[in-house]
């Protein structure tokens, strides 16, 4: 089953002059794009949603749940997608993860804890209409379940000096597929406030480069061990598709994201204003 993207590669500037000297050439080729594009991916393929939690300090009395992340990834065997994961496969995985967590904690605050690494087995709903315009009445994705492995990781941010941003600023890491409006994007938390320029509240240069270059090297390793970093997706042009899209490139800019579900649930100071007399 190989990974097939559901749309052709940009086309090339030969075929472009071409396509402003030819109306046959510009009609044909329209066509080519905007034809209904058959499902690369059968509905009981099957692949791996990574989840990585962190945990966070807590005032005294107050409890917080985890600041996690999420990656699907595929097993390739061969150049076909291989649904079964072994101890070796995960191992091998893990250990390209943890160099990608280690560059990442260098700029994380010591407050923040990488507690594990989690496996579940995702696939696509199985009565998911393929073809059909209009939304399914059932979920996407069929249910997850419980996790197929768990694995301890156990590494504290790097970063001891200066206060750790609010629960809900965290470092945006797109991850571009070869169809553009089908991206994926995982939030990093944990940063400091020495992560900021002094001015305007961006991410420092420095950050930037330090968070985008392991993120493709993460791709990078993962993919020469045979595995790919996909982006699912169920939709082409308003048409039920399912396809898992491999990541081509990593992009970070020095704009924080605010992800409104980890803000602190618990405050530690009410107070009800009272007018001045």
């Amino acid at each position: 089953m190989p990974l097939v993207p559901t749309a052709p590669a940009p086309v090339p500037k030969k075929w472009k002059l071409l396509v402003r000297a030819a109306q046959q050439a510009t009609a044909f080729l329209t066509a080519y794009f905007d034809s209904t594009h058959t499902t690369s991916v059968p509905l009981d393929a099957q692949w791996r949603y990574l989840v990585m939690r962190w945990s966070r300090y807590t005032p005294t009395g107050t409890v917080e749940d985890y600041a996690q992340i999420g990656l699907n990834i595929t097993n390739i065997t061969g150049g076909d997608l291989d649904v079964t994961w072994t101890t070796a496969d995960y191992t091998t995985c893990e250990q390209h993860l943890n160099e990608f967590t280690q560059a990442v904690a260098a700029v994380q605050h010591q407050d923040y804890y990488l507690v594990d690494y989690r496996w579940y087995l995702r696939q696509f709903a199985q009565d998911l209409v393929v073809g059909d315009p209009a939304y399914p009445t059932t979920k996407r994705f069929a249910d997850m379940g419980y996790p197929q492995r768990v694995t301890p990781r156990g590494l504290p941010g790097a970063v001891s000096v200066g206060a750790d941003l609010p629960y809900q600023v965290a470092c945006s890491v797109s991850l571009k597929t070869p169809v553009p409006g089908h991206w994926g994007r995982f939030y990093l938390p944990g940063f400091t406030q020495a992560a900021l320029t002094p001015t305007g509240g961006r991410w420092t240069s420095s950050v930037v480069d330090n968070v985008s270059n392991a993120a493709a090297e993460l791709i990078d390793d993962l993919a020469g061990s045979e595995f790919q970093v996909v982006v699912p997706t169920t939709q082409v042009k308003g048409k039920i598709d399912p396809n898992l899209m491999t990541t081509t490139d990593c992009q970070v800019d020095d704009i924080p994201d605010v992800i409104r579900r980890r803000r602190a649930k618990a405050p530690t100071r009410r107070h009800i204003g009272i007018p001045t007399p």
